[in-house]
C-alpha cells in the first residue's frame, strides 16, 4: 500500500464515523479534511534549554539582532514547561500536543519487554499522533530535523531526519547510534551522509566559537573519545556536533525547496548551559576559580549568539509567507554546587591513551552540573499574521493547536491545548475561522503507514517526494 493511499484509507474512518468497517475510499485528502489554505508556512526552532534569563541582557545590549527582529516583529511569552523536566517528553509534548501521559514519552529512556537495559527514547514508544502526522494527512508537505523521539523514522508527506542521525550523547549513553531508520524516505540517509559532523574531529573554528581552550581544556577536549556525564568538555564536542549536523542537514534539504511545515531541533544550549552555568553566575556560586572564570564566563552567551547567528541563515532559507516559532522546552538556572574536581585516571576509559596516562596522578577533571532545568522556557513568534508587539500566556500544550489552526486545520477537541488566538490577526481569524473536529486519533493508521513505508519500491510514494524535491 502506498503513503498516500494509506492515509486515504485511515481518512475515510473519520469519513464514516464509528462504522467499524469503514467504507474504503480515495477521496482527496485535502478534502476529506476540509483543510482551509491560509497561505500560512511554519518554520519551527526548537532550542533544548533556552531562557530569556540569558536572553535578555543579550537582547539589550544588541547582540542578538534576529532574536531581536523577531520579537519586535512578533509576538515573546514565557513558555511554561511540565514536571518533571525531562527533554524526551516534553518535546514530543509539543509535537504532539499531549501530555505524557497520553503521548507515552515519559523520560529519557525505559524498560522495554526483551531488553534488561534501559531503552532511549524513541517513536515506537509513542502512542498519539504528531502535528506532522496530522499535516500530512491533510496534504501539506512536511520536513522535521533531529526533533526527541523520532526514530525510527516514520513515513510523513515529506522528509525526517530522526535524532539518531548522530552519535548524540544520549545516544552514546543509552542503546547506541542505529543503522536503520535514519530517515524517511530511507534512501535520503545515504545522502545525509557527508554532511554528519564526527564528534572525535569537530571543526575547531566552530568550537573556539564557543569556548575559549587553554592548552590543558583543548587536550582534554580532544581526548575524549565518548561523551561523560556532566563532564563539561566531552559532552560540549558530541552536543555540538550533533547540533552542527542537524544545521547542516536542515540548510540541505532548504535549498531543494521549503516543506509547508518544517522543525529544526538545536540542541547545544542544553549542554553548555548544564555544565558552564558557574561561569555564567558564578556570584550564585562559592569558590569559582577567577582565572578559569575570566575565560570562560562568555560560553553561554556564545551559545545564544551562535545560535542568532544560525537562524539570520536560516531566515533566509524560507520565504515571506513563513511564520518563524522559536520555543525551548524549559529555562536553566544556577543549582548553586560547583562541579567537583578529581583524578582522572577514575574516567581513563573515556579518553584516548595518550591523554589518559598520567604516572603522577596530579591532572584533574571536572565532572558535575551547574546549571538546572527552570520551568520557564521561551516562546517567540513572528510573521504573517502574527500581531508585532503581541504579548500571550502559553504552555507546551499549545503549540499544537496553535501550528493546526495557522494553517488551516481544524483544531481536535481532545488536545487539552488552546489556539494562542490573541497573538493572531483578528482579520486572519475572521478570514479563517477556527473550526473543530472530535479528534485525529482514528484519522491515521499508523500501523497502515509504516506498511506503507517497509515498501522500498513504492513508485507511487517516491514519486511524489520527488515530485516535491526532497529526494533525487
Amino acid at each position: 500500500m502506498s503513503l498516500r493511499s494509506a492515509l486515504a484509507v485511515a481518512l475515510a474512518v473519520v469519513l464514516t464515523g464509528c462504522s467499524s468497517e469503514p467504507e474504503r475510499t480515495e477521496a482527496p485528502i485535502s478534502a476529506a479534511l476540509e483543510s482551509q489554505e491560509t497561505g500560512v508556512k511554519i518554520l519551527l526552532v526548537g532550542i533544548d534549554g533556552a531562557t530569556f534569563a540569558v536572553l535578555d541582557p543579550l537582547l539589550a545590549n544588541g547582540e542578538l539582532p534576529t532574536f531581536g527582529r523577531l520579537i519586535e516583529q512578533g509576538a515573546r511569552a514565557q513558555l511554561l514547561s511540565d514536571r518533571p523536566m525531562k527533554s524526551p517528553a516534553l518535546w514530543t509534548t509539543v509535537s504532539t500536543g499531549r501530555d505524557r501521559k497520553q503521548h507515552g514519552v515519559e523520560s529519557f529512556t525505559s524498560m522495554v519487554e526483551g531488553s534488561d537495559v534501559p531503552v532511549l527514547a524513541n517513536a515506537t514508544m509513542r502512542r498519539a499522533l504528531t502535528v506532522w502526522d496530522m499535516l500530512g494527512a491533510a496534504g501539506r508537505s512536511v520536513g522535521v530535523v533531529g526533533w526527541w523521539a523520532t526514530w525510527p523514522a516514520e513515513p510523513v508527506r515529506g522528509w525526517l531526519v530522526s535524532d539518531r542521525m548522530t552519535r548524540s550523547r544520549w545516544s552514546e549513553w543509552s542503546d547506541g547510534v542505529k543503522q536503520d531508520g535514519l530517515t524517511y524516505p530511507a534512501e535520503l540517509a545515504d545522502e545525509l551522509l557527508p554532511l554528519i559532523v564526527d564528534p572525535l574531529d569537530p571543526p575547531m573554528d566552530e568550537v573556539r566559537k564557543i569556548i575559549d581552550l587553554d592548552a590543558s581544556d583543548e587536550a582534554e577536549f580532544r581526548g575524549a573519545t565518548r561523551p561523560i556525564r556532566a563532564h563539561g568538555l566531552s559532552v560540549l564536542k558530541f552536543a555540538l556536533s550533533t547540533q552542527l549536523t542537524y544545521e547542516r542537514i536542515t540548510d540541505h534539504m532548504l535549498a531543494k525547496g521549503q516543506p509547508e511545515f518544517a522543525a529544526i531541533f538545536l540542541i547545544a544550549n542544553d549542554a553548555v548551559s548544564h555544565n558552564f552555568w558557574h561561569y555564567h553566575q558564578p556570584d550564585r556560586f562559592e569558590g569559582v576559580d577567577p582565572r578559569r572564570l575570566a575565560r570562560l564566563a562568555p560560553v553561554v552567551s556564545n551559545v545564544y549568539r551562535r545560535n542568532d547567528d544560525y537562524l539570520a541563515s536560516l531566515l533566509g532559507r524560507v520565504d515571506d509567507s513563513t511564520v518563524t516559532i522559536v520555543i525551548s522546552d524549559h529555562g536553566f538556572r544556577a543549582s548553586g554546587k560547583l562541579p567537583s574536581t578529581g583524578d582522572r585516571k577514575r574516567l581513563r576509559g573515556a579518553f584516548t591513551e595518550e591523554f589518559s596516562e598520567d604516572e603522577d596522578g596530579l591532572e584533574v577533571v571536572t565532572v558535575g552540573q551547574s546549571g538546572i532545568h527552570h520551568p520557564e522556557g521561551i516562546f517567540i513568534a513572528s510573521g504573517g499574521p502574527i500581531v508585532a508587539g503581541s504579548s500571550t500566556e502559553a504552555t507546551l500544550i499549545d503549540l499544537a493547536p496553535t501550528l493546526l489552526a495557522l494553517m488551516g486545520l481544524p483544531v481536535p477537541e481532545d488536545l487539552p491545548g488552546r489556539v494562542l488566538t490573541e497573538i493572531v490577526d483578528p482579520a486572519f481569524l475572521e478570514r479563517f475561522p477556527i473550526r473543530t473536529v472530535p479528534s485525529y486519533e482514528r484519522l491515521i493508521d499508523r500501523d497502515a503507514l509504516r506498511a506503507g513505508a517497509d515498501n522500498e519500491n513504492d513508485e507511487s510514494t517516491l514519486e511524489m517526494l520527488r515530485s516535491l524535491g526532497y529526494i533525487q
